[in-house]
C-alpha cells in the first residue's frame, strides 16, 4: 500500500473511534447524571445536602429512570411547540395576517437590547415565553425528578409538600 492509502486508513480509523469515543463519553455522562438525577428533591426531603444518597436510590432503575426523562424532554418540546405555534398564529393574524412578515422579527438583527421594545411580536414572545413556557417547562422538568424521588424512596418518606 502506498502512503497516502495508509494515511487515509488512519485518518477514517481515527475519525471512527472519536465518533465511538464520543458517544461513550455521551452515554457514561447519561448514567452518571440518572444516578445523580434525585439528589435535589431528595436533599430537599431530607433537609439536608446528599450528595451520593441518590447514587443508592437510583440503583437498578437506570433505564427506567432514562426512559422516564426522556418521555419528559419530548413532553417539554411539544408543549413548547404547541405554545410557540399558538402565539404565531395569534401575533400574525395581529399583525395583518402576513407569516413571513411575523417571522421576519424575530430574525432581524435589531431585536438586541432595548429595541424589542419597537417590536411587539418580540415583546409578546418574550412575555409569552417568561410567563407561560418557562414556568410549564420548568414544572415539567422539575417535578419529573421529584415524581420519580417519590416513587423510589415509598410514599412513606416523601410526600409531594415536603419535596418542594
Amino acid at each position: 500500500p502506498s502512503d497516502e492509502m495508509t494515511h487515509s486508513i488512519t485518518t477514517a480509523l481515527g475519525a471512527v473511534g472519536g465518533v465511538i469515543g464520543a458517544i461513550g463519553i455521551f452515554v457514561v455522562f447519561l448514567w452518571i447524571m440518572g444516578r445523580l438525577s434525585l439528589f435535589g428533591p431528595q436533599s430537599f426531603d431530607q433537609k439536608r445536602f446528599n450528595l451520593f444518597g441518590s447514587w443508592n436510590l437510583t440503583a437498578g432503575y437506570g433505564w427506567t429512570l432514562f426512559f422516564g426523562y426522556f418521555i419528559m424532554l419530548i413532553m417539554m418540546m411539544v408543549v413548547w411547540a404547541l405554545c410557540i405555534g399558538i402565539f404565531v398564529a395569534l401575533a400574525t393574524s395581529m399583525t395583518g395576517g402576513d407569516l413571513a412578515s411575523t417571522l421576519n422579527q424575530f430574525t432581524t438583527a435589531s431585536q438586541l437590547g432595548l429595541d424589542i421594545v419597537k417590536q411587539p411580536v418580540l415583546l409578546g414572545y418574550v412575555l409569552v415565553q417568561s410567563l407561560i413556557i418557562s414556568p410549564l417547562t420548568f414544572a415539567m422538568f422539575y417535578g419529573a425528578s421529584a415524581s420519580a424521588y417519590r416513587m423510589l424512596a415509598g410514599t412513606n418518606k416523601a410526600k409531594a409538600e415536603n419535596v418542594f
